[in-house]
């Protein structure tokens, strides 16, 4: 059974966001667990957190984060450095981890997405 969070929990734990921001953070979050349905989902780091079902870890099991950034909603990529992007999407300049802004909910099904969920969950930071 995977873990998941109550939508009421996740509407507490962002109590400063606008109604626009958090419908786009749920609308975020239900993409990123369709593309992602082996992952369990917990608040950490003040994130939704999503990680691999094995026991590696929050980092080396860590696949993304969907969070509020200055008003944004944003997924972050613990590895995202070593995640092929070729449209250039990802932003940051952290030694691995970068983040993707989350612009509305059309970019939701935006192919880009879900190929960056997709390499994110293979990706074995033990083997980069």
């Amino acid at each position: 059974m995977k873990l998941r969070l109550y939508t009421a929990q996740i509407a507490r734990h962002f109590p400063t966001a606008t109604q626009a921001q958090l419908q786009l953070l749920l609308a975020t979050r239900r993409a990123v667990l369709k593309a992602l349905p082996a992952c369990n989902e917990f608040i950490k780091w003040d994130s939704l957190s999503y990680q691999k079902s094995d026991p590696d870890g929050a980092i080396k099991g860590g696949v993304c984060q969907i969070s509020l950034r200055r008003g944004q909603v944003v997924i972050g990529f613990i590895h995202g450095a070593f995640l092929p992007d070729p449209g250039k999407l990802l932003a940051g300049t952290g030694k691995a981890k970068r983040f993707l802004p989350i612009p509305g909910a059309a970019f939701l099904k935006d192919p880009h997405l879900s190929a960056f969920l997709h390499a994110a969950a293979i990706f074995d930071p033990s083997n980069p």
